[in-house]
């Protein structure tokens, strides 16, 4: 599933550049998505932004956007639908 989904441009966003992760991350290999790992639990520790946006690992050009629900700013995001994803 796609979810589309809203939050006010005053919501600052942390991004991890494709600069910042190892070789490794976009391929099936265990030790690229462990190293991800890292900085995803290092960014929701620090609490610092209620989104993190990353790299898509499945489509070249495109990125994640991981929301962090223990972050104050969490509660003006909102989820406008769902969506089947395919690929």
């Amino acid at each position: 599933m796609v979810m589309v989904v809203y939050f006010p441009d005053s919501i600052e966003i942390e991004t991890i550049s494709k600069s910042k992760l190892p070789p490794t991350w976009y391929y099936s290999d265990d030790s690229g998505y462990k190293i991800c790992q890292i900085f995803g639990d290092k960014w929701i520790y620090e609490n610092q932004t209620a989104i993190l946006k990353i790299p898509s690992s499945i489509i070249k050009n495109e990125y994640n956007f991981i929301i962090n629900p223990n972050h104050p700013d969490f509660k003006s995001i909102k989820i406008i639908k769902e969506e089947p994803f395919f690929f």
